[in-house]
């Protein structure tokens, strides 16, 4: 899944290894949603995966936060809000 503001400006040839998050920081099923919405914010990274036992289960986005009421987070330290774009789009799907 990739986050269609991040490919913005990157032509058709740029590789993934350009415009990827590393290192990967992992979440397990156990993190509360408030705990990963921080750390979502905190990195300014758009997903997380979620894996067990270092075997991907999962991924949960900002739009998976947002749905369930935790997203845009509001930034105890800002008077405003942290905007997402909520533009995804499946690159496996070719949608």
């Amino acid at each position: 899944i990739a986050c269609l503001c991040d490919l913005e400006g990157a032509d058709k040839t740029t590789p993934v290894s350009e415009v990827m998050s590393a290192p990967v920081v992992e979440a397990t099923p156990t993190l509360s949603l408030p705990e990963a919405a921080t750390l979502m914010r905190d990195l300014d990274v758009s997903c997380l995966p979620v894996s067990v036992n270092g075997k991907p289960v999962g991924v949960v986005t900002r739009g998976d936060l947002t749905r369930a009421g935790y997203w845009p987070l509001a930034d105890p330290m800002a008077e405003e809000e942290i905007d997402a774009c909520d533009a995804y789009y499946d690159l496996g799907s070719g949608d």
